[in-house]
């Protein structure tokens, strides 16, 4: 994939999800489009043998989840 985006300096830290800090190279905003709609999101790029994760947050917003509330009335 070629892009024009550099990456630029990241502004949060990020850890894995056993605790430990990763180093991160940098953060980036690239095009994603999913279900034909077209969405921007923000990537923190760290050079790690680890698979890719999105944040509960970015799966919100490009629908990926839908966060369902239910209220049950105990009786």
């Amino acid at each position: 994939m070629k892009t024009n985006n550099v990456l630029s300096k990241p502004d949060s830290r990020l850890k894995s999800f056993s605790g430990h800090n990763i180093e991160c190279d940098g953060k980036i905003t690239l095009p994603v489009t999913l279900k034909n709609q077209k969405h921007e999101v923000e990537f923190y790029v760290a050079n790690t043998k680890s698979q890719s994760v999105l944040g509960a947050a970015t799966c919100s917003e490009v629908g990926l989840i839908k966060r369902v509330y239910t209220l049950e009335a105990i009786y």
